[in-house]
């Protein structure tokens, strides 16, 4: 977790971009349209919102980077914008052309301070299909995320997730563990458990990150969980309403990759 000294150094930076005239390498993203809400996420990165794009893998690794090392962050965006080019400890990120000239529409949700670093990763990292448009995949594998949180500095990575198995309550408890340790948990599951839906599913299609411990309340078939998960521009309470069995939850949930520098 950042210092509020770290936080500081990181708004001043906003401040230097918001000041200077122009815009950027994003021909159709004016510069004040990534100073809105910049300096909201770099004091709380759950501001981070990848609304209709998709890219929920990306959001989960700079919602870490944001929430350990805002300067980094905020500094990538900025370079991301001004030159097309950015570099995070061993990783540069370098979105095509076509993405540089995206022009967000009124029907996409993605702030364009989200836009940028988000869609410029999920870019970068593919090494065929260029990601271009908020219609494009902007999924990722747990191996991929393992990959960029490594690429990005952190030093300790943990992975275990299955794409089409749920895990079970020794890999919930795993997870909580890490948790308590101090590292960014990012929990592989199937986004229906969010509104309330239970059921049997088939495959991991969401990544979220915990944003606090596994309560459980209850015993045997009873036993009940709570948590509080990062995941579309906030911090969530999951269940969001009601209570959720412990058994339904694992039948949305495929597993985790941890990380901590």
């Amino acid at each position: 977790m950042a210092s509020q000294e770290d936080k500081d150094k990181a708004s001043a930076e906003v401040d230097k971009f918001a000041a200077k005239s122009g815009d950027g390498v994003f021909t159709k993203v004016k510069r004040a349209d990534v100073v809105k809400g910049f300096k909201d996420r770099v004091n709380d990165p759950s501001k981070i919102y990848q609304g209709n794009s998709g890219l929920c893998p990306s959001a989960s690794v700079v919602y870490a980077l944001a929430k350990d090392k805002p300067l980094d962050y905020a500094k990538a965006i900025i370079d991301l914008y001004e030159t097309g080019k950015a570099k995070i400890g061993d990783w540069t990120l370098e979105p095509c052309a076509d993405l540089k000239n995206y022009a967000l529409t009124d029907k996409d949700t993605i702030p364009a301070v989200d836009w940028i670093p988000l869609a410029s990763i999920r870019d970068s990292e593919n090494w065929f299909i260029d990601y271009e448009a908020t219609t494009d995949d902007g999924g990722a594998w747990g191996d991929e995320v393992a990959k960029w949180l490594k690429k990005a500095g952190y030093t300790k990575i943990v992975e275990e997730w299955n794409y089409f198995f749920t895990k079970g309550q020794g890999n919930l408890k795993s997870a909580d563990e890490h948790y308590d340790n101090d590292y960014n948990v990012i929990l592989l599951i199937n986004a229906d458990i969010l509104s309330g839906k239970t059921g049997m599913t088939w495959k991991g299609n969401h990544w979220v990150v915990m944003a606090s411990r596994v309560a459980y309340s209850g015993s045997g078939f009873d036993k009940k969980i709570n948590m509080t998960v990062f995941t579309w521009g906030e911090k969530r309470e999951l269940p969001k309403t009601g209570s959720l069995g412990l058994g339904d939850f694992l039948d949305s949930y495929y597993g985790f990759v941890a990380c901590k520098f």
